[in-house]
């Protein structure tokens, strides 16, 4: 039995493992968690069981924190969790992402504030903007952004409230030259990610105006975790925190 309590705790824990070695410095207070494409599903609307609104109205769990990602992509426009983009050298994550084609805006809000939020978007190009901004509360904050290679995208509001991305032409398929990393150190409730401007590529079907987001990490608030246990719940000597 205890062999078989710690085999769950280890496989729990592990939903909440960071897909790669990232730099995530939290402050005093605040630990490491993510959001890993490779270990969770992104509802695609379904006829038959998935409605839209489900379908662009999700929540996850994050650390103790909870996580929910808003959008109005129609189902035609929403790809799910994807490997379909590979090129993640130099970026904020690995494996798997979330795929959207064209304009849009996704949300992402967290219950408690976050600090220290990192992730990237992959895959923008041929015309293509993407505007990033964030608030805590109602008090907007500043954005970084920045490109992992070439002269395709041009940056713009690095470090303000409003930062984006514009790809000036059509970049081979899974180039880094279409990636952009998003880091927010300060405090923040919500994030808006606004697609817009997306041109396709006349005889180019692989160019539909398809991009994509990568995990996402940030610093939670470890005072939210519980300092009592049922007795059924508590560990053994030397046991990880937590189990199921």
């Amino acid at each position: 039995m205890r062999l078989f309590l710690r085999i769950l705790c280890v496989t729990f824990l592990g939903c909440f493992s960071l897909s790669k070695s990232i730099a995530q410095t939290c402050p005093t207070g605040y630990i490491a968690t993510s959001l890993n494409w490779d270990n969770l599903d992104f509802l695609v609307q379904d006829p038959t069981y998935i409605s839209a609104s489900k379908a662009q109205n999700q929540y996850f769990a994050f650390g103790t924190n909870k996580l929910r990602i808003t959008h109005n992509y129609e189902i035609t426009k929403t790809l799910g969790e994807t490997l379909e983009h590979t090129a993640d050298v130099n970026s904020n994550a690995t494996g798997s992402d979330i795929g959207f084609t064209g304009d849009g805006t996704i949300t992402i809000s967290f219950q408690a504030e976050v600090r220290n939020v990192k992730f990237s978007l992959y895959d923008i190009d041929y015309r293509q903007k993407v505007t990033v901004t964030a608030i805590n509360g109602t008090l907007p904050q500043n954005v970084g952004i920045s490109k992992i290679s070439g002269t395709l995208l041009a940056i713009a509001g690095h470090n303000t409230t409003s930062a984006s991305a514009t790809a000036s032409a059509i970049a081979v398929d899974n180039s880094a030259h279409a990636t952009v990393n998003v880091e927010i150190t300060a405090p923040v409730t919500n994030i808006t990610i606004s697609i817009t401007a997306t041109d396709i590529k006349n005889g180019n079907p692989k160019e539909d105006g398809t991009f994509y987001l990568s995990d996402i990490y940030a610093c939670v608030n470890t005072n939210d975790f519980p300092i009592n246990y049922y007795s059924v719940s508590k560990p053994f000597t030397n046991q990880p925190g937590y189990i199921l």
